[in-house]
């Protein structure tokens, strides 16, 4: 086939780039920490004026949970929220119940206890440059209205009374009753040493960096309307968003008005020091680039975690820089799993593994829109087994750089699968001990050729699967080039000519072979005839 297209070298960089220059230290106007007085008992100290001990509260039946309630929580560089805890305590629970955004630039801590911290504002929650973290276990930000637990009966409201002796057990839902629920933004480098890192809202965008070195992340942003439910197998956690229904309790009564973007960049008076800007038609843009950013958005910088990262737009887009889940250790590299109502747009995914653990399976799924990521490196170097990689875009197009995950020890072989039935798949250079299959509406577009399957002929296949609550991305016969795609051992299905891999085409039009090369192998399919012209 003539033309073929290869995907820029240079995507990687110019990604990077486009996110970067998005600093400014212009001071933020944080507010200071006050107390709701609304009966929850909590109690906030100022013993230096710069440290707000927040102690008090109410407790759950089983004192396992602890809930403030503020009319205000905000800090300036150099002040600290200090939530005083103790060992029996698993969960801090905090809302903002006055109305007006959190802008948070100093440091939020735990101390006394190994707590997970989660605080609770439906108008608005921005991270300044300053702001840090030190919380012993996960912490989550919300702009949700309610956050419930066990079965859905029992709900922490943002607002108005709560039954706080039933609010026990881990908190496992979010419920977001407002018609366009608030947006986090956050400028600063937040790290969780010790758990996960959660962000929920409305619209999510970090110029800052995420990071996780014992964790996961997890990001959603949601419409209104919605609840993101939680569950947790092993160490991993997963995301669901569904419609609330009446089984979800009663709405939260949020009466105050939720600021949208452009409002809460100017009303918090932040300026450029999110590293968001607003255009001269009022829209919020990435500084620097110009990338417009709407509701139900998640754009992110630099991402790292070693359990693994999951995104789920489900209302919009997904823009991120470098993903990184590499470990150079004993355990497992983190999995990478994005889910989009519209487009996905990533820097490098970085998911190998150095030593005696697993690489990190990749998944990307666009339900209406394309998805395009820089490189994929979930290679193999010990003991462990390569990756997986899934991307599908069931109404949109594929376009990723190189895909490299050969394994270099003695686990299984990895597989790729890119799923776009009714566009196109664009990619460079496929390097696996794997099995790889490809559906495009046409011949997908690839580059640099070089099939090499050595003696080796054994192929172990990876399953791939959609979660249940996805569609099924394509119930169609698999189509995949027979050019630029240098491996060794494995199988391809669908276009592996005069390799040891079989053929199921299903793209009658064209069959093109253009320059590839085979070492041993053989073919277990029937004769491929090459129709195309170069």
């Amino acid at each position: 086939m003539g033309n073929t297209k290869r995907v820029s070298p240079f995507f990687a960089t110019a990604f990077v780039l486009f996110l970067s220059g998005l600093f400014n230290t212009k001071p933020l106007q944080a507010q200071s920490i006050t107390a709701a007085p609304d009966g929850t008992g909590t109690i906030i100290t100022t013993p230096d004026g710069k440290t707000f001990n927040i102690e008090g509260g109410t407790f759950s039946g089983d004192g396992a949970n602890l809930f403030h309630s503020f009319e205000k929580l905000g800090l300036d560089a150099n002040e600290v929220a200090n939530f005083l805890s103790n060992p029996q305590i698993q969960n801090i629970l905090g809302r903002v119940v006055g109305g007006d955004p959190s802008i948070i630039n100093g440091l939020i801590q735990v101390t006394g206890g190994t707590s997970n911290l989660f605080l609770m504002n439906p108008a608005g929650i921005i991270f300044g440059p300053n702001a840090t973290l030190n919380v012993p276990g996960d912490f989550t930000a919300t702009t949700a209205t309610r956050i419930g637990f066990g079965s859905g009966s029992n709900w922490f409201n943002a607002t108005g009374n709560n039954t706080y002796t039933s609010l026990i057990g881990t908190p496992n839902a979010f419920a977001f009753d407002t018609n366009q629920p608030g947006a986090i933004i956050n400028s600063a480098d937040l790290t969780v040493n010790q758990g996960d890192l959660n962000l929920f809202a409305g619209t999510v965008v970090s110029t800052g960096s995420l990071s996780t070195p014992n964790g996961q992340i997890n990001i959603a942003t949601v419409s209104g309307q919605n609840v993101i439910r939680i569950s947790q197998t092993g160490m991993v956690l997963s995301l669901d968003i569904q419609p609330r229904t009446p089984q979800d309790g009663t709405p939260a009564n949020w009466t105050f008005p939720v600021a949208s973007l452009p409002q809460l960049l100017t009303g918090g008076n932040v300026g450029n020091a999110t590293g968001i800007t607003l255009n001269p038609q009022g829209q919020p843009v990435l500084t620097g680039s110009g990338v417009q950013i709407v509701n139900g958005d998640v754009v992110t910088s630099n991402i790292q975690a070693q359990v693994g990262v999951t995104i789920d737009a489900s209302g919009g887009n997904i823009t991120t820089g470098a993903i990184n889940t590499n470990l150079q250790n004993q355990l497992n590299s983190g999995f990478v799993d994005l889910s989009s109502l519209g487009d996905i747009k990533t820097g490098n995914i970085t998911a190998e593994n150095q030593n005696n653990g697993n690489a990190g399976d990749v998944t990307a799924y666009s339900l209406h829109g394309d998805i395009n990521i820089a490189n994929i490196f979930a290679q193999n170097q010990g003991l462990g087994d390569a990756a997986s990689i899934l991307a599908s875009a069931p109404s949109g197009n594929i376009t990723i750089g190189d895909i490299r995950l050969p394994n270099h020890g003695s686990g299984s072989n990895g597989s790729v699968n890119l799923s776009a039935p009714n566009g196109n798949v664009t990619h460079g250079v496929i390097f696996p001990n794997a099995n790889v299959t490809i559906t495009s509406r046409n011949t997908p577009q690839s580059s640099n050729t070089n099939t090499n399957t050595g003696s080796n002929t054994n192929s172990n296949t990876s399953n791939i699967s959609i979660p249940d609550s996805r569609p099924n991305p394509s119930p169609n016969p698999i189509s995949i080039p027979t050019d630029n795609f240098p491996t060794d051992s494995g199988s391809i299905t669908g276009g592996t000519t005069n390799s040891g891999g079989t053929d199921s085409r299903d793209n009658p039009n064209n069959t093109s072979s253009d320059n590839s090369s085979t070492n041993s192998g053989s073919t277990t399919g029937d004769p491929i005839s090459d129709n195309s012209s170069t």
